[in-house]
């Protein structure tokens, strides 16, 4: 959509205004304001509902404070846990855990993105990019194992669902039923047939030079140096594309976190800063912003910047994970949790927040919460070593 930014702005200002409306008037208003709109109206009635669940949690979020009462800590003076003291949290938790309860559930799609040789490895980094979260339930699962390359092995690892092999552009479910063979282009099919929307992709011109970066930056071995001057060379070629600058952001962020100095940090905040002027309500940018400025030990600021993420995108899991770790890096642990239960209700599919409030819950020598957390995350992903590793260790420390 050409005209992106403005029908982000334009959506949000109809959903902000509906929701200072009372119940009973806001049905009426959205078919008004968004008249002879259909798209307008399906993706500012879906957050409107969405906020309804939630009770108020986005509209009228708990912020952070500066200073934290001793009525919202979890321990009391001597340290020892007060579960007492996490209910209003776990209230919230309930909520958000339901949210999804009384709309009609999609097909759990757990998709594998396999590669057969290195002239796809960037690619599938690419479509990962345009469909992760695009909906509930649908998870892209990248193997960074070579090792799995047949439909049974990514059953058996990944606890994928379904297979597409880019190369051949082929979409198989994991008991071996072919839904289509698209080579040209397999992300449209895939659009197609779960009814789902893409993100844009990076402009031809540049998209050689964005695979090449996307290649470089997720290839360990690599010095992000490297995958940089890939996105600047496509910079220079669509200088407007916040795909790219985005991606610009994250390989700067990589470098500061290999140490390389602070103002890599510094470059990534200018790059996304510059992303945002061109489209306020790109989720991708708000939620990778919202990391720098966690980097940064900015809480509050990352608070709001991944507040408005997910409030754009509730089905986000990624922008609810950074918002958990938000709140934890200000000590509400009550608000965290229940932003975890969030993260686990937008992508259920995702072992990524099960992963992080397991090891939360190992920190604080919470055993039993952290197995629970870690079981999931094997369940999910059957044939990661970490997960299991992770498991065996709260265990044996119980």
């Amino acid at each position: 959509m050409d005209n992106q930014p403005e029908f982000d702005e334009l959506l949000m200002t109809v959903v902000d205004a509906a929701l200072k409306l009372p119940l009973t008037e806001r049905e009426k208003y959205l078919c008004s304001a968004c008249a002879n709109n259909d798209l307008l109206y399906r993706e500012a009635k879906e957050r409107v509902d969405w906020e309804e669940r939630m009770g108020g949690f986005l509209h009228q979020p708990l912020l952070v404070r500066k200073e934290f009462p001793e009525s919202v800590q979890t321990t009391n003076s001597n340290g020892k846990f007060q579960p007492k003291l996490l209910m209003a949290g776990m209230a919230v938790a309930l909520l958000v855990a339901g949210l999804f309860w009384v709309t009609r559930e999609p097909e759990a799609v757990r998709l594998a993105i396999l590669t057969s040789d290195d002239d796809t490895f960037g690619a599938r980094y690419d479509v990962k990019e345009r469909l992760s979260g695009v909906r509930r339930r649908f998870e892209i699962l990248l193997p960074e194992d070579q090792e799995v390359s047949t439909l049974e092995s990514a059953k058996s690892v990944l606890g994928a669902t379904h297979v597409l092999r880019l190369k051949t552009g082929s979409l198989t479910t994991v008991d071996g039923r072919e839904l289509f063979v698209a080579k040209d282009d397999a992300v449209a099919a895939v659009e197609k047939e779960f009814h789902i929307s893409a993100r844009p992709a990076v402009s031809g011109v540049a998209y050689d030079d964005y695979l090449t970066g996307l290649q470089l930056l997720h290839n360990l071995r690599e010095d992000p140096t490297k995958a940089l001057a890939a996105f600047d060379l496509a910079l220079e070629k669509d200088g407007r594309a916040v795909q790219l600058l985005v991606a610009a952001a994250q390989a700067e962020m990589q470098k500061f976190q290999n140490g390389e100095g602070r103002e890599w940090l510094d470059r990534a905040g200018a790059s996304l800063s510059k992303a945002k002027t061109l489209r306020p309500n790109y989720v991708p940018a708000l939620v990778l912003s919202g990391r720098y400025q966690l980097e940064s030990g900015n809480f509050e600021e990352a608070t709001v910047e991944l507040l408005t993420a997910v409030k754009l995108d509730p089905t986000n899991s990624e922008g609810w994970q950074a918002l958990a770790a938000s709140y934890l890096g200000m000590h509400n642990v009550e608000r965290a949790l229940a932003t975890f239960e969030a993260a686990i209700a937008a992508q259920p599919e995702s072992y990524w927040p099960y992963l992080l409030r397991g090891t939360f819950f190992e920190r604080e020598k919470r055993w039993t919460e952290a197995q629970r957390d870690f079981s999931t995350v094997c369940k999910l992903v059957p044939g990661w070593d970490q997960g299991k590793r992770n498991l065996a260790g709260v265990v044996s420390a119980k």
